[in-house]
């Protein structure tokens, strides 16, 4: 991962193990926006789904040149302890909105530059126009997106989020 200016950072909290980032945020006095990168769609190989339900702040921060970091926490031994949201999941949003954007076909750091190449090639005509939308506002010459992931324990412990949420927001 690269360094991100943290003043110029824009968090987006993965729901909904990522919820454990309420807690350090709130102390950094930092308001997270939420998002939700489905592992599960991109398990069953739906990368078109995770492009059409992508939150328009994000796409919007992104395009105007904000660092945005998705903060997640994981059970799984994936990747290093990363969840699928973030490992595949991030990657494939950065590849394709290079690609839309920038007209740059880049390296995925998590070896799935072909997979990513062949799944890009079916996109969906109203998919591709959605990402597209963005390039009006392009204030920057990179998609500055990034992850944080966190091991954690408490994966499917509904009453543990609850109570970050109640506790935090």
């Amino acid at each position: 991962m690269e360094d991100f200016d943290v003043d110029n950072t824009e968090f987006f909290i993965n729901l909904t193990t990522g919820l454990e980032y309420l807690k350090k945020l709130y102390h950094l006095q930092r308001n997270p926006q939420f998002i939700r990168i489905q592992s599960t769609y991109l398990e069953h190989g739906l990368f078109e789904l995770t492009l059409k339900e992508l939150d328009n702040n994000l796409l919007m921060k992104l395009a105007i040149g904000k660092d945005c970091v998705i903060l997640d926490c994981t059970s799984r031994k994936l990747k290093n302890n990363t969840s699928r949201a973030c490992w595949q999941g991030v990657e494939w949003i950065k590849y394709c909105l290079e690609r839309i954007w920038f007209y740059r076909n880049i390296k995925c750091p998590s070896g799935m530059h072909d997979h990513f190449n062949k799944k890009f090639n079916k996109l969906s005509r109203c998919t591709l126009k959605k990402l597209k939308y963005y390039r009006k506002f392009l204030l920057t010459d990179k998609v500055k997106l990034w992850y944080l992931c966190d091991p954690t324990d408490n994966d499917s412990n509904v009453e543990y989020y609850k109570k970050i949420v109640k506790n935090y927001l």
